[in-house]
């Protein structure tokens, strides 16, 4: 092999392409739906999820992340908006916050936040912390080690 071509992502296991549908519900929320099918050899991922999700109109979708699963690397796409409201979809959590002082303030902290009345953010408490920094990866100031 050559040592200055790179491998294509995926390279030697299979590809599934997942589709999150996201839509509006009629109180205001969030809903969504998840599509997943295997990537065929020849067909472009972009391509793949959009004819997943049903979109043949205009319909904004992105590439969010991928993962990998037993053998299988997963792209993960997000559809808005769904194009097919009939098919069922699940509400998406409303978290409820608890903030340090006024809300509209750029100096007020989240202390708690609630989903589905369980507590998954305490920031006096490093236990309740994110681990990582979801955007860069890494370690958060507050993360248990």
């Amino acid at each position: 092999m050559d040592r200055h071509r790179q491998e294509e992502p995926g390279a030697g296991r299979p590809v599934d392409v997942e589709v999150l549908l996201l839509r509006r519900t009629d109180d205001g929320g969030l809903a969504y739906r998840v599509r997943r099918s295997p990537l065929h050899a020849d067909d472009h991922p972009d391509l793949a999820a959009l004819l997943l999700a049903g979109c043949c109109s205009p319909a904004v979708s992105h590439s969010t992340s991928w993962r990998a699963e037993d053998d299988t690397l997963v792209l993960t796409y997000a559809v808005v908006p769904d194009p097919d409201r009939a098919e069922p979809a699940l509400p998406l959590p409303h978290p409820l916050v608890v903030w340090s002082g006024d809300p509209f303030s750029v100096y007020t902290l989240a202390d708690e936040v609630f989903v589905d009345g369980a507590l998954v953010f305490d920031r006096r408490d490093p236990r309740r912390q994110p681990a990582s920094d979801l955007e860069a990866g890494l370690p958060s100031r507050g993360a248990a080690r």
